[in-house]
């Protein structure tokens, strides 16, 4: 009995070590990449890319839906109706403007400024630590989980084109259920940065005056 009990026992910790070896992995990708030439280069992009999708392809998206707005950036929500009646007056010109242009280039424009977020918070936690801890890992992932329902709200927006007008509640729903979180786990990683780097401004104003 014993000795069943010692090899159960051992093989506990396989699943654990799994995950730690994963995030171990996570940690030291991130903290390498968090660099202000990276964080740098990310935040250039996310300003091309935003620059590109709101002087270039949103006039054109205007032109036919006037002044109802696009899914991807309604984050008090949406329902079967407003879509139906926005993809009407898209009509079939705008809906492949949006499909192939608006949703094609949103689906590099979370990368960006996902990336440029979430190195953006390592940069700041490795000031008070060499290397990330636990939470400061877990406070790094926060954005990465709004890039990856950025991505499945993108697709599930691409197929309510691609199926209009045949389009379900369900669907619809889903689409919306993913903008919402999105958006909570954005914001609340663009507040976590906003207040590290105003604690990291106010420690800096304190070792300045302190050596005066």
């Amino acid at each position: 009995m014993k000795k069943s009990t010692l090899i159960r026992d051992k093989t506990l910790p396989a699943i654990p070590f799994g995950n730690l070896r994963l995030m171990k992995k996570t940690q030291s990708i991130i903290e390498k990449l968090s660099t202000s030439k990276i964080i740098t280069c990310l935040f250039l992009l996310t300003i091309l890319i935003s620059c590109i999708m709101h002087f270039m392809i949103n006039p054109q998206l205007v032109k036919y839906a006037g002044e109802m707005k696009i899914l991807d950036i309604m984050i008090m929500g949406y329902d079967i109706n407003y879509v139906n009646a926005f993809f009407k007056a898209l009509g079939e010109k705008g809906r492949d403007i949006y499909l192939y242009q608006q949703l094609a280039i949103d689906m590099i424009y979370p990368l960006a400024y996902g990336g440029f977020i979430c190195f953006s918070l390592a940069w700041i936690l490795k000031k008070k630590n060499k290397n990330l801890t636990s939470i400061g890992l877990a406070i790094c992932i926060l954005p990465l989980i709004g890039v990856f329902l950025d991505f499945i709200e993108n697709i599930s927006n691409a197929i309510l084109l691609l199926k209009y007008p045949k389009i379900s509640s369900f669907q619809v729903a889903f689409s919306c259920i993913m903008t919402y979180l999105k958006y909570f786990f954005l914001i609340v990683s663009v507040l976590i940065l906003f207040v590290l780097y105003g604690m990291f401004i106010v420690n800096k104003i304190k070792i300045t005056n302190a050596r005066n």
